[in-house]
């Protein structure tokens, strides 16, 4: 069984910003796979669970905010039984030029809060994540502030191929 949880902030006035990557591309695989998130309560989050070539398969959008994703992230392993080399965490990383996309088995949180808080409530960090560039930070900009920017128009072009190139790698980790 494989876990995938997007990282992203609750609420509509969140949407479309560039923290909230993470729960938008669960949103596209929703909208190419054809399936709904349900509200599960007791796991704290938007959880879909379903068979995808062949292979179990569970979606997850926290409805923590970012900063305290580990909370949901803990609850959803420990209910299903995953082990931690079958999660997959996608999120935004503003050390990243908006566009690139990059894999990573383990490492430390880089800095960014939501893996900080899954690295704090899985007491490890040999976990898979797929980042997605959201940088570079423009001068003088505050980290905080600026991932919760809306994108602009211009740049929804660049996360669409973005995306597209994440299913591939989603798809290579369900099978392997």
């Amino acid at each position: 069984m494989k876990l995938i949880v997007g990282l992203g902030n609750p609420g509509k006035q969140y949407l479309y910003n560039r923290h909230n990557l993470g729960y938008l591309f669960i949103d596209r695989l929703a909208e190419i796979w054809n399936f709904r998130l349900k509200t599960n309560r007791k796991l704290n989050s938007g959880i879909v669970h379903l068979n995808k070539a062949g292979n179990s398969l569970i979606l997850a959008k926290p409805l923590t905010f970012v900063n305290d994703s580990g909370i949901s992230v803990n609850k959803i392993m420990k209910f299903f039984s995953v082990p931690l080399s079958d999660i997959l965490i996608v999120y935004d990383d503003f050390s990243l030029p908006l566009g690139v996309t990059r894999l990573r088995m383990k490492g430390s949180s880089g800095g960014h809060n939501g893996i900080n808080s899954i690295i704090g409530e899985l007491g490890d960090s040999g976990f898979p994540r797929l980042k997605f560039g959201i940088g570079p930070l423009p001068e003088e900009s505050i980290a905080k502030e600026f991932v919760l920017t809306d994108f602009a128009e211009n740049e929804k072009a660049i996360i669409d191929k973005m995306f597209s190139g994440a299913i591939t790698i989603v798809e290579k980790f369900i099978l392997s």
